[in-house]
């Protein structure tokens, strides 16, 4: 899983002990066995995660791993309708999901 965020939202410090408890070391350490080599550990910069809104206040630190954001609104799965029926949703979740776009007025900046 190569350049990626790590980040915790509701308690930063709880992230470090999550890592420590499953692979038994501290990030760095890990990243020292070449594990998650170009991964850091930070705050996205996402404008309100807690409401669904991932759009980035900054793209500094999304461009420090390569990430070049785009409107997400245009991706999914496509092909088979079999395929495409594994991918679906519960109808609550999409529901949340589209208040929040909604809410959000994404703009494709």
């Amino acid at each position: 899983m190569p350049d990626n965020f790590i980040f915790e939202n509701r308690n930063p410090a709880a992230l470090e002990e999550n890592i420590q408890s499953q692979q038994k070391r501290s990030f760095a350490e890990w990243q020292k066995l070449g594990k998650d080599r170009n991964s850091i550990v930070t705050d996205p910069l996402f404008i309100d995660p807690e409401n669904l809104d991932f759009r980035f206040r900054s793209t500094r630190v999304a461009r420090k791993i390569g990430f070049t954001p785009f409107d997400y609104s245009k991706a999914g799965v496509y092909g088979d309708p079999e395929w495409i029926n594994l991918a679906k949703l519960d109808p609550a979740l999409i529901e949340e999901f589209n208040k929040a776009i909604a809410k959000n007025k994404w703009t494709g900046e």
